[in-house]
């Protein structure tokens, strides 16, 4: 059972773009987070196991920063209760200090 979770999801009181690597294309928006992933309403369906650069724009700036590139892997997606979307799970990969501090910092100030 690898794939449970261990840390509390956190809805969140805004949205936050999901844009590719480079912040050019948006693909979606967070619709929550916790200490270990991610969970995104995507417009194009994302392929389970495979590994993406997602670039969160954050809601105001944090640590002087107003995106933030993360290293994820799609855990799974399926449609949408919208037919034209698709919700997807990412887990965070390689979580640094700074990463972790950051997810904190939007689940105290954007969580629910």
């Amino acid at each position: 059972m690898g794939n449970q979770r261990t840390f509390k999801r956190f809805q969140l009181v805004t949205t936050f773009p999901v844009m590719d690597p480079a912040g050019v294309k948006q693909l979606g928006v967070v619709i929550d987070i916790s200490a270990e992933g991610l969970g995104v309403r995507v417009v194009e369906a994302m392929e389970p196991q495979r590994r993406y650069g997602l670039r969160v724009v954050l809601p105001e700036a944090i640590g002087g920063e107003h995106s933030v590139l993360l290293n994820t892997t799609c855990r799974w997606c399926r449609r949408s209760s919208n037919p034209d979307l698709f919700d997807a799970g990412f887990s965070l990969e390689e979580i640094t200090p700074d990463i972790a501090e950051l997810i904190e910092q939007l689940i105290q100030r954007f969580g629910r």
